[in-house]
């Protein structure tokens, strides 16, 4: 058997669902367009058609044409010559899942994976994303043999009826925990168990379109005497980090920035904070529902440096499994985060977070994707 992985460069969740999938002997190729973290991704493909793109500004794509052609020949010819018993069209972009979708069409399976749906995401998606995207993530609705969804199913009825998403075989196939990045609780190791103070880490975007930006929320956390550490994709700017800290030199000393952190060594990097905070604030720019059925890789990351989370109430696909295996602190005002910190059984909560990401590792759950591409095959 084998597994085609598109995207325009690899993802965590690809590396993930790949190198489980390599274990259970299936094999896997990659088709990506941008260059991509080698070292990172070094073993998890028995192939790999990349070409190796620095960006896709139209001065870039013709400056590597004309350095190396044959390499943009080579890349086209496998593309048309690949063979598969199924491929996973990941976006976004979701101009590019659409031209894979196109392309290998009669080929083989092609489930589309929208790892966020714009339309769910916006009110008015068409106000905030290019026509060539929604037109990309309709094309690929209607035209995919199948789907993978990560969020709460309940976001599929958000979703517009002109995609006909009822009519295809949908897996529900989350952003779960990889077994060889878990580590194990280390409670010496707590820079808690050094200062006698809580330490919160947050992982991934600080904006957003759809969000409000967190800055009020951080604040409240530094006022409470709570140390934060930062690891965002996003560059702030010292004057958003001024309106953070409240030009306040005690607040300051509860702020912490941190570099880029590959994804494989991040649990054990934060594993050293006391829990991992998922807090959102949408706009009115944002649809309804991704308050309520939105999921990331957050989980995963805090779940596999065994550490806690802290989640918004409202954030119900999160909120509600946190509450009901005890995984955290579900909170509904960031003012009352110190005291419930307080009254938590952190002890518990570790337990339960061992079980919890045994139960929804990938290892446990990647049956159900073998077994799901196996059946579009027999169609």
């Amino acid at each position: 058997m084998k597994v085609v992985f598109t995207n325009l460069k690899p993802d965590v969740w690809q590396y993930k669902v790949a190198s489980t999938l390599k274990k259970n002997g299936i094999e896997t190729t990659l088709i990506s367009i941008l260059a991509y973290n080698k070292d990172l991704f070094k073993g998890i493909f028995d192939e790999v058609i990349c070409l190796g793109l620095p960006n896709l500004k139209p001065k870039s794509i013709l400056k590597a044409f004309l350095k190396n052609p044959l390499c943009f020949f080579d890349f086209f010819f496998k593309l048309m010559t690949v063979k598969a018993d199924g491929v996973i069209c990941h976006g976004a972009p979701f101009w590019l899942t659409s031209f894979f979708i196109w392309l290998f069409k009669g080929k083989f399976p092609r489930i589309f994976f929208p790892y966020d749906w714009n339309s769910s995401m916006y009110k008015d998606v068409k106000k905030f994303i290019p026509k060539r995207e929604f037109w990309g993530e309709k094309y690929s609705s209607l035209n995919c043999d199948a789907i993978i969804h990560k969020n709460s199913m309940e976001e599929l009825e958000y979703l517009p009826k002109e995609f006909n998403i009822k009519e295809k075989p949908i897996l529900h196939f989350s952003c779960y925990p990889l077994t060889e990045w878990c580590v194990d609780y280390k409670p010496k190791e707590k820079l808690s168990f050094k200062d006698k103070e809580e330490h919160i880490v947050y992982v991934g975007f600080f904006c957003h379109t759809a969000h409000q930006s967190m800055v009020s929320h951080v604040t409240e956390m530094l006022k409470q005497g709570l140390h934060v550490h930062l690891y965002t994709n996003d560059n702030l700017s010292e004057e958003l980090i001024s309106k953070i800290i409240l030009d306040n030199k005690k607040l300051k000393n509860y702020l912490h920035m941190h570099k880029y952190v590959s994804p494989n060594k991040l649990s054990e990097e934060i594993s050293k904070y006391d829990f991992g905070i998922h807090y959102s604030e949408f706009t009115e720019n944002a649809h309804p529902a991704v308050e309520k059925v939105g999921f990331g890789n957050k989980r995963s990351s805090y779940f596999e440096a065994l550490i806690p989370m802290i989640s918004q109430k409202k954030l119900e696909f999160v909120s509600e499994d946190i509450k009901r295996h005890y995984l955290g602190i579900v909170i509904e005002d960031i003012n009352d985060l110190k005291m419930l910190i307080g009254r938590f059984d952190y002890k518990k909560s570790i337990k339960n977070i061992k079980k919890f990401r045994k139960m929804t590792s990938v290892e446990k759950n990647i049956p159900r994707l073998i077994k799901f591409i196996k059946s579009l095959n027999e169609k």
